[in-house]
């Protein structure tokens, strides 16, 4: 339901929503959540997911952490088809590795313009045409299938309103390069129920995570909204179950999944008193390449890497990788509409593809067996 501006007199003087056009009523989480509930059977494997993902992340529990899954989620089809097949390699390799499905539906921007796809739950159709009405609907429609197939959800949230439409699905969520900074998303994370993680920023900078992380892991407050869709303010007790993602950062030299630069990073956490747990992401600046360009292909050294440190004794080391269905990407501009793409590619960053990732899997499966 849209809400035009009133009619306003010659004589008037306006000072606000001077620029606004139009306003969006949005649904509540209570009235979404009651259209597509939860059982409590999937509430239950969704807080034991969250509980193996903190046993990892604290020593717990032995086995190696992936994060894997599509750049960015855009359609039914596609997602439900990667999440099933990722269910089937998730069982194979249970004994030795928890598999956790990445599947964001908002995209963090540098520069937001209407040429730019914002992702599934502001852009669920069409780009450049924002509906976050049935952006949500969709979003949660697609995340829930996936819980239904037991399979832990990761996503990333950019604000402070959205995690109540998921909070009852999320295993885990990271804050990215981009908001790190944040005050409102850093303090949000003191009171979670699952396991967060911060990625470094931008340049590779470790600083600005270690503060979102030490942030998080302490009493605070923050603003949000009720399942009802009143603005609240909440105060949280901590989150102990912060780590830091080293993502790399905007050139070649800054990509830091090397032993030296995770040595440096768990010294620092530790110096702080920080959980040194940390995950490597595969993508984004530590995938570029000599000439500073990204090369999806890169992730596979990079999570060999990741994968030789935990083998070489560093437990506290978990991967995180870009696939889905089909390797690369596609390109999408102002007026792209979603259902007429291939699905299963994605409209994102490139990743590598399902066959990909499930023999990156399997071989780190059999030289974990190998090693016990």
């Amino acid at each position: 339901m849209s809400q035009l501006h009133p009619l306003r007199s010659e004589d008037d003087v306006v000072v606000s929503d001077t620029r606004v056009v139009k306003t969006t009523y949005v649904d509540p989480p209570i009235i979404v959540k009651r259209d597509m509930p939860t059982t409590p059977a999937i509430r239950r494997e969704v807080e034991a997911h969250r509980q193996a993902i903190a046993n990892i992340m604290h020593g717990r529990d032995p086995r190696f952490l992936l994060i894997a899954g599509p750049c960015s989620i855009f359609n039914e089809r596609g997602t439900l088809e990667f999440a099933k097949s990722f269910k089937d390699l998730a069982d194979h390799v249970s004994k030795t590795m928890l598999l956790v499905m990445r599947a964001p539906p908002d995209k963090p921007r540098t520069k937001s313009t209407p040429d730019q796809w914002e992702g599934l739950i502001h852009e669920a159709f069409e780009v450049g045409k924002h509906d976050s009405v049935a952006g949500i609907r969709l979003t949660r429609k697609i995340l829930l299938e996936v819980a239904k197939l037991g399979v832990p959800v990761a996503i990333e949230f950019l604000d402070n309103r959205r995690p109540r439409y998921f909070n009852d699905i999320m295993t885990f969520s990271w804050t990215g390069a981009r908001t790190n900074q944040n005050g409102g998303l850093r303090r949000q994370n003191c009171g979670l129920n699952w396991p967060v993680a911060i990625k470094n920023g931008n340049t590779g900078e470790l600083k600005s995570a270690l503060d979102a992380i030490d942030s998080a892991n302490h009493p605070n407050y923050f603003d949000a909204i009720n399942d009802f869709g009143n603005m609240v303010n909440v105060d949280a007790v901590g989150n102990p179950d912060a780590c830091l993602i080293m993502r790399g950062g905007e050139t070649y030299a800054a990509r830091n999944f090397n032993f030296e630069s995770v040595q440096k990073a768990q010294r620092c956490l530790r110096d702080r008193a920080l959980l040194d747990y940390v995950i490597i992401d595969s993508a984004h600046g530590n995938s570029l390449n000599e000439h500073g360009q990204k090369d999806h292909m890169l992730q596979l050294e990079v999570f060999d890497s990741t994968l030789a440190q935990w083998l070489a004794g560093n437990k506290k080391v978990g991967g995180m990788v870009e696939a889905y269905l089909k390797a690369g990407n596609q390109k999408t501009g102002l007026g792209t509409v979603l259902a007429e793409l291939p699905y299963d590619r994605s409209p994102t960053d490139p990743t590598i593809s399902l066959d990909q990732l499930t023999a990156l899997v399997l071989g780190a499966h059999e030289k974990i067996l190998a090693e016990r």
